[in-house]
């Protein structure tokens, strides 16, 4: 943990203000260091998950309007990076998670054009890109970002079967053994094989672009 980490773990152990605004409007949670990172950001890449979760749990609950606009816990770094990014870049899927939970705005995209995701799938994390789906993905990005993933790893064909099942969207022909697995061995033979993987269950498509049913 770094020097200013270290400063914020002490001030939160003693029930410091940290939304306190000095004479440039910044608070403890939106100063930046050089590289353009704020606490959550610096918080993100530890595996410190007491400290992140005491931070984020000091935050009001997030408004629709402020998930699509700059928040402390969505404010990018000089590579365009949120705490989001920077947890799943480091592998700390469990800091991630916090974030996901707090339902931070999973869309942003850093200077490379990668989101949430993308990243997930590229750090390999299936598991991930289940919870960003089910948290407060976005079905018609969901299903542009699944294609980028199937291009990359043919595993996660399992990862759209997880995303239609666990909405329940599953049609009467669907099943992972069936179409799915079929679905799969096609991919393997070329990454152009997308729109074959389609093909194989007509349904799937327009069954995962279906709004998510209000709970």
């Amino acid at each position: 943990m770094n020097s200013e980490l270290a400063i914020i773990k002490k001030l939160v152990q003693n029930g410091a203000l940290l939304d306190v605004k000095n004479n440039k409007n910044e608070t403890a949670f939106t100063i930046k260091d050089k590289d353009g990172n704020t606490i959550f950001n610096q918080v993100a890449a530890t595996n410190d998950i007491e400290l992140t979760q005491q931070l984020v749990d000091k935050m009001p609950p997030m408004t629709s309007s402020e998930k699509s606009e700059d928040h402390p816990m969505t404010i990018q770094n000089n590579q365009g990076n949120t705490p989001l990014h920077t947890a799943l870049l480091q592998n700390q899927k469990a800091i991630g998670k916090v974030f996901i939970d707090k339902g931070v705005n999973i869309n942003f995209k850093n200077v490379k054009g990668e989101d949430a995701i993308i990243i997930a799938n590229g750090q390999k994390m299936p598991d991930i890109l289940s919870y960003l789906y089910l948290k407060n993905g976005d079905l018609d990005n969901t299903i542009i970002n699944a294609e980028l993933a199937l291009k990359t790893d043919a595993n996660n064909v399992d990862v759209l079967y997880n995303f239609a099942s666990a909405l329940q969207l599953k049609g009467e022909k669907f099943s992972k053994d069936g179409a799915l697995a079929d679905a799969k061995k096609l991919y393997q033979q070329s990454i152009d094989n997308f729109t074959k993987v389609l093909a194989l269950q007509p349904n799937f498509k327009n069954s995962i672009q279906k709004k998510r049913p209000m709970r």
